[in-house]
């Protein structure tokens, strides 16, 4: 069984698109308050990666610093059993770098929707 890494990526929309997005949930469900939105990348390895092979692996997928978000999480990944174009090619590129211990690296995004905190008017 392969071992499985996540790295937290860059923004997965512009403010613009976020503020749209967040918008229309609004309209649905009027107590969201904010909306975030990051690509995580989930990568299965063959074996744990030494230092130099993390560090390479980060570079390449322009890790970020993981937060403590805020709100419930939702995930959008790929459905079991599908390999995206994103993956053949991601995993293509690490294996060109020498990052052979990679089997495969998918991108997912990772939502976080804040609710507003329930006040005594709104019961």
């Amino acid at each position: 069984m392969a071992d499985i890494l996540c790295l937290k990526g860059d923004a997965a929309f512009s403010a613009f698109r976020l503020q749209r997005l967040q918008a229309r949930l609004v309209a649905a469900v009027s107590d969201i308050e904010s909306v975030v939105a990051d690509y995580w990348h989930v990568v299965a390895q063959k074996r744990a990666l030494n230092a130099d092979e993390r560090a390479k692996l980060a570079t390449l997928l322009e890790e970020k610093a993981a937060g403590a978000e805020a709100g419930e999480l939702f995930l959008v990944a790929p459905r079991i059993g599908t390999i995206s174009p994103w993956s053949s090619k991601a995993t293509d590129i690490a294996w060109n770098c020498d990052l052979d211990a990679i089997e495969r690296i998918e991108r997912v995004i990772a939502f976080h929707v804040v609710e507003q905190a329930a006040g005594p008017e709104r019961r």
